[in-house]
């Protein structure tokens, strides 16, 4: 097809002309419907007297055509010699939807279906089998989830930076994903579901990736277009990435708790050696089995533990006489220690990580069986 792709680089009323194998896109630009309608048919002419001459042909059944921009009364008539195609509203070339106003929400929405039904099968099969470590779940994340939504995020990335919606829409399906795989409190809001497990915030990681092709095909115009910011190396934007990820947690409503314990989201990032347990999970967001929380969220009468103290994930997990004996061992290296300070430390973290798992499906397991009664 070279030789037809090399004559309409020369033919006038093609404005650009983009193919892979035998799928062409031709690209029309006009200021009316009569000049839309000149200029394309002269050039499906064009395109018809080459196939004529090569015998091949071009079905007009699977030909279509979208109006980018603009709005007109009435469609333009294109044909291929005697049969008019059709006008769509979306057009799908190389797996990106392309909608007439440009903004891909089908195409996001649809990728996003997409990449949960796949990760719940997967969250499916782990939890019938066996439990997916995090460092597994992060490799899902990377390899499957951020592969299918983010697919040709080169084009559209710059559409999710500047729509919050479609940033919501493409971060609720990581948070799906994040409870299922982590056994999270399904009330853990997803930012502190990304603190937590060290994983960056899906639509910040598109962005990343988007930006990282151009940076490739060195154009720093599309690289800005998508930061919002000019950066020509892959550490440049992995630092604008990660201050917008710091800025928006530093700032958010959410997940304060977590926030007062794990306010730097870099030094989650490089603790990616640390796989938090479910019961970690639930002791730091504060979103878990105890007291406080499920009476907060109307699923309990009562704040109080059963001992008669506040149940506090602190109370609970490191003081609670009630549960002295599920877990004394670890309770006694911890007794009198901050929170805070433990997490810090590498040596105390992974007796907290013991500790809290082993309270946690203890107290999971009294409420699942009150929840049943």
């Amino acid at each position: 097809m070279e030789e037809l792709l090399l004559s309409l680089d020369d033919n006038e009323n093609a404005a650009d002309t983009i193919a892979y194998a035998d799928d062409i896109m031709l690209v029309i630009q006009g200021n009316s419907r009569t000049e839309l309608q000149r200029k394309t048919n002269d050039v499906l002419n064009h395109v018809m007297s080459w196939c004529d001459l090569v015998k091949l042909k071009i079905s007009a059944e699977k030909t279509t055509y979208v109006l980018m921009k603009g709005n007109l009364q009435r469609d333009p008539l294109i044909r291929i010699r005697d049969q008019r195609i059709s006008r769509k509203k979306v057009v799908k070339y190389l797996g990106v939807k392309l909608d007439e106003k440009l903004n891909f929400h089908q195409h996001i929405e649809e990728a996003c279906n997409k990449a949960a039904s796949m990760m719940q099968k997967i969250a499916t099969i782990s939890q019938r089998h066996y439990k997916i470590p995090l460092q597994c779940v992060r490799l899902y994340m990377n390899v499957v989830l951020t592969s299918i939504v983010g697919y040709g995020a080169s084009a559209w990335a710059s559409r999710l930076g500047q729509r919050v919606k479609l940033q919501e829409r493409i971060n609720r399906v990581q948070r799906g994903v994040l409870v299922r795989l982590t056994g999270a409190f399904k009330t853990t809001s997803t930012e502190a579901l990304c603190v937590v497990t060290g994983i960056m915030p899906l639509n910040l990681e598109v962005l990343r990736r988007a930006a990282m092709y151009w940076v490739r095909k060195n154009n720093p115009n599309k690289v800005e277009e998508i930061l919002g910011r000019p950066a020509n190396t892959k550490r440049e934007i992995n630092t604008i990435i990660l201050d917008r990820w710091q800025r928006e947690w530093t700032s958010s409503t959410k997940g304060r708790r977590l926030y007062g314990l794990l306010p730097d989201v870099r030094r989650q990032l490089r603790n990616v050696h640390h796989q938090p347990s479910q019961g970690l999970i639930h002791f730091l967001t504060g979103h878990g089995p105890c007291a406080e929380h499920l009476a907060r969220f109307n699923l309990q009468a009562t704040d109080h533990c059963e001992c008669g103290a506040t149940g506090t994930p602190e109370h609970v997990v490191l003081e609670c006489p009630n549960t002295e004996g599920i877990a004394a061992e670890e309770r006694a290296v911890l007794r009198g220690m901050n929170t805070r300070d433990i997490i810090q430390d590498g040596i105390l973290l992974p007796v907290l990580d013991q500790l809290a798992n082993k309270i946690s499906r203890h107290h999971y397991s009294i409420y699942r069986r009150d929840v049943q009664h």
